[in-house]
């Protein structure tokens, strides 16, 4: 009998090992009953056995019933009311170490007490008056507790919502918060007016900066949104399996361009409004606590890269999509819908009338110089949006209020470190960015390399001029040797006219040359005249 017996799940420790005692002999309290009632073994030596060691076993668990309870009761205090002198609240280091939080300070022991005496209650002990008397409070003290417990909840969430940059930010309202929260670390639970005089301050408080965490959080997330909507952003607007002339295809980006330099600027009004609301919840620490501008100043500079950042991603995705347009492979040559931009080839002839030179209307270097200007312009979109820091400083410096606003806190909005400030425009940085030059290289290098290849095209075409050598354009020459020609030079040069037609007639009409369609139609109508 040296070993305890077992504790169930949420019993308390003295009271526990008894209120397993007891159920275990009201089980075999059944089971001895039963055996009473096998009236043919009124005469077994079995039956005298059990019996005589239930009654053993039933003494040993009584005992052990009667010794838990005078050992607990010889464990009680003599003044209970001593677990109520503590504060209501105390601080804890959070398991990772970068913040403090509160914790409901309610005597453990007091808990374990009131839990001890209801189950002796349930056992049929009886309880001594002076822990009976501490008992008759335990309603009204886990009431308080309770209570108590929702105010460092709200407190407790106000701290772990935020990030350690954000807690910074936060330091002079968390402070004033935690002013309110200071007479829990001296009241005591034996005190009067916990709900009214703690509780209800503590909460009132803790729910309006609440409130400002939330809003301050949602403007996070708006901006932080809208900085995604501008990365997914494509100043370029390009189909596929569309062929554009150049004037086409110039007009169609300036159009779109227009449209997205609207979206860019409703964008980042949107994101200066909202900086502007955010900046009205710390105004007055702002005007108050050197410590709070700093970090304000670093909070923009955060979001001002983040701008920049989303824009320089549209720019270089937008230049990508050009440079991806530019690149085909030989199986892209073979198709006649994988070509970006489709060139009308003309013959032209000279003051002289001798033989056409053909020609790309416009020529290659136009369409570069084109589609160039139109990368330029794409680096450029954002040259009319001003820096987010200095947008701010106008916006707040400029503004008016009423007279009779007794809230409003004017401030000189500066920045009190201006090496924090990014001085350089959204377009400055642009034309700087490695990316977004590299790809423009790589555009101009296309172009490089398709006029060749164009040239060498229209080259292969002017086999159609002459035949066996013959210039069929020679001008003036041509007249003076008609006059001495005879009838079969006539037919022969006719003839050669008509098979020239017929070649000229039976060549492709649309030839593909890497990224760009060549139209031979405009030169086959003019060679047929």
């Amino acid at each position: 009998h040296s070993q305890l017996p077992p504790i169930l799940f949420l019993h308390p420790p003295k009271a526990g090992h008894a209120f397993w005692a007891k159920n275990f002999l009201t089980r075999i309290d059944g089971n001895q009953q039963l055996l009473q009632r096998c009236w043919d073994l009124s005469n077994s030596a079995e039956k005298e056995e059990v019996l005589g060691n239930y009654g053993k076993t039933q003494k040993v668990v009584e005992d052990v019933i009667k010794r838990e309870a005078r050992s607990w009761k010889e464990s009680l205090i003599d003044n209970p009311g001593a677990y109520l002198e503590i504060p209501l609240i105390d601080r804890r280091d959070d398991s990772k170490g970068d913040v403090t939080t509160l914790v409901v300070n309610f005597s453990p022991e007091l808990s374990i007490l009131f839990a001890e005496v209801r189950y002796w209650q349930r056992l049929g002990e009886v309880i001594p008056n002076h822990i009976a008397d501490i008992c008759t409070k335990e309603e009204r003290l886990r009431a308080s507790r309770e209570n108590v417990a929702l105010a460092v909840r709200a407190f407790n969430n106000i701290l772990t919502s935020l990030n350690t940059e954000e807690r910074r930010l936060f330091s002079a309202s968390i402070a004033a918060l935690e002013r309110v929260y200071e007479s829990g670390f001296t009241k005591l639970w034996s005190g009067q007016g916990i709900l009214e005089y703690f509780v209800k301050p503590c909460r009132t408080e803790a729910d309006k900066l609440q409130r400002v965490v939330d809003a301050y959080k949602h403007g996070v997330q708006y901006v932080n949104h809208h900085c995604k909507v501008l990365q997914s952003t494509l100043a370029v607007d390009i189909q596929k399996k569309q062929q554009y002339s150049a004037d086409e295809f110039e007009k169609r980006q300036e159009d779109h361009r227009a449209a997205i330099k609207e979206k860019v600027y409703k964008i980042h009004t949107a994101i200066l409004d909202t900086m502007k609301k955010l900046f009205d919840f710390f105004r007055r620490d702002y005007a108050e606590h050197a410590r709070i501008r700093v970090e304000w100043h670093k909070f923009v500079e955060k979001i001002e890269k983040e701008i920049e950042d989303s824009l320089k991603t549209m720019v270089k995705k937008s230049l990508q999509e050009i440079e991806k347009s530019l690149q085909h492979s030989k199986d892209d040559d073979r198709s006649n819908e994988s070509q970006l931009f489709i060139l009308e080839v003309e013959a032209v002839f000279g003051p002289s009338e001798n033989k056409p030179t053909i020609e790309t209307r416009p020529p290659v270097n136009t369409l570069s110089h084109k589609v160039i200007n139109i990368g330029k312009e794409i680096i450029g979109i954002a040259k009319a949006i001003p820096r987010l820091e200095g947008a701010l400083t106008k916006l707040i410096n400029d503004e008016t209020h009423d007279v009779d606003d007794k809230k409003f806190v004017q401030v000189q909005y500066a920045s009190p470190n201006p090496d924090t400030e990014l001085q350089d425009t959204y377009h400055d940085f642009m034309t700087t960015e490695n990316e977004a030059l590299q790809s423009m290289k790589r555009i101009r290098d296309a172009f490089d390399g398709i006029a060749d290849k164009v040239k060498d095209e229209l080259n292969r075409r002017m086999q159609f001029q002459s035949e066996g050598g013959e210039n069929l354009w020679a001008g003036s020459k041509q007249f003076s040797r008609m006059k001495k020609w005879s009838l079969d030079d006539y037919e022969n040069n006719i003839r050669k006219h008509k098979n020239l037609e017929k070649a000229i007639s039976g060549t492709d009409s649309l030839e593909p040359c890497s990224f760009i369609m060549l139209d031979y139609n405009p030169m086959k109508q003019t060679l047929k005249k």
